[in-house]
């Protein structure tokens, strides 16, 4: 895949139903309080993306490792740096990087 096909994607975090409130409550308190607020939320900034040309993928995002990378970059744990991270790990794991990239996250 060529770096211009690379960079017409882009990565939108995920998350499973279930999972959701454990999720919020490790990550941040500025994510949406309900699931379907968090879907609602998703599906704006998913339009937004595609309506500039992006073709977007979803990624899982696993809540640990958002945590840590936060605590080693000291920065806050919140939705914008949640969006960032898997836009960041979901470009990694396309790319192919054995080592940054963990591929049962796509």
């Amino acid at each position: 895949m060529g770096l211009e096909a690379i960079m017409a994607i882009r990565y939108l975090a995920r998350d499973l139903p279930a999972e959701y409130e454990s999720a919020r409550r490790l990550l941040s308190t500025d994510l949406p309080m309900t699931h379907e607020e968090w879907e609602h939320l998703r599906g704006t900034r998913r339009a937004t993306l595609q309506g500039s040309g992006f073709t977007v993928l979803d990624y899982q995002v696993d809540p640990v490792d958002y945590g840590r990378q936060c605590d080693a970059e000291h920065s806050y744990l919140g939705i914008e740096g949640l969006w960032r991270f898997a836009e960041e790990q979901g470009i990694k794991s396309a790319a192919g990087d054995p080592i940054n990239a963990a591929p049962r996250n796509r």
